[in-house]
């Protein structure tokens, strides 16, 4: 009876083990590199390292006085460790960003502005899930292009100062053809700016790459980032004297 007892014990033992390593073999160790800014307490940027050499770059936010949370993703794409380096190269805008490469930290040498030397130290991270940009691709930067041209072929009216949604996103033109471009009070990027038909382009010297506005009417469609939102249609600024551009 005991011999039975002992077998039967070790039979659910050996159930219960085999289950929890199914489980386990089903939920991946995802990498995870994270900046807490310390100027914003409520806004982290999070660099997810997924299998197959994938990644997603997030500006996470928590809002004021709330425990609801929003999660922008600013880049996704290809990544590979090489010489001490990571390297990801965007799949959205085509940019490409550097780090240099530690076991428990990375340390931006090529990356948006505000973040440039930062540290980004190693967490723990597990994830059943792909990224997100593999269950729902967005629409490819050069086919949106394309196809606000070919739709916008009469030039609308661009106006010199400064855009916004909420105060959250801030898009300033200057009259030197000069831009700033920030999210949540960060400096994500600046550089120079010009105009071509109804697309601005703007060329991010610490990138060394070109980013796209769409100007439509009285607004501006930001295309820094992958998926459509509302936030990044932004409003012009009202002040006295509004000029407009002659760009």
């Amino acid at each position: 009876m005991k011999n039975q007892q002992i077998l039967k014990a070790l039979l659910v033992f050996f159930i219960m083990f085999l289950c929890t390593n199914i489980v386990l073999a089903k939920v991946n160790k995802v990498l995870l590199f994270t900046f807490s800014n310390i100027s914003n307490n409520s806004t982290d940027c999070n660099i997810y390292l997924y299998d197959e050499g994938n990644y997603e770059i997030h500006i996470e936010s928590v809002y004021a006085n709330s425990d609801f949370s929003y999660s922008l993703i600013i880049s996704f794409g290809k990544y590979k460790i090489k010489n001490s380096n990571l390297l990801l190269k965007d799949q959205y805008n085509g940019v490409d960003f550097n780090f240099e490469y530690h076991n428990n930290f990375v340390i931006a040498k090529k990356f948006f502005k505000c973040y440039l030397n930062k540290t980004f130290k190693n967490e723990n991270y597990y994830s059943s899930s792909k990224p997100q940009f593999l269950e729902y691709p967005p629409i490819p930067l050069n086919k949106e292009r394309k196809n606000f041209k070919s739709n916008h072929k009469v030039a609308n009216i661009l106006y010199i100062g400064t855009y916004s949604k909420n105060n959250n996103i801030i898009l300033d033109l200057n009259k030197s053809n000069k831009y700033m471009f920030k999210y949540k009070g960060l400096l994500l990027s600046e550089g120079s700016w010009i105009r071509e038909g109804n697309l601005l382009k703007l060329f991010d010297t610490n990138l060394k790459h070109n980013f796209y506005v769409f100007i439509n009417k009285e607004v501006l469609i930001c295309k820094f980032f992958p998926y459509d939102s509302d936030e990044f249609i932004l409003e012009k600024t009202k002040v006295k004297n509004n000029k407009k551009s002659k760009k």
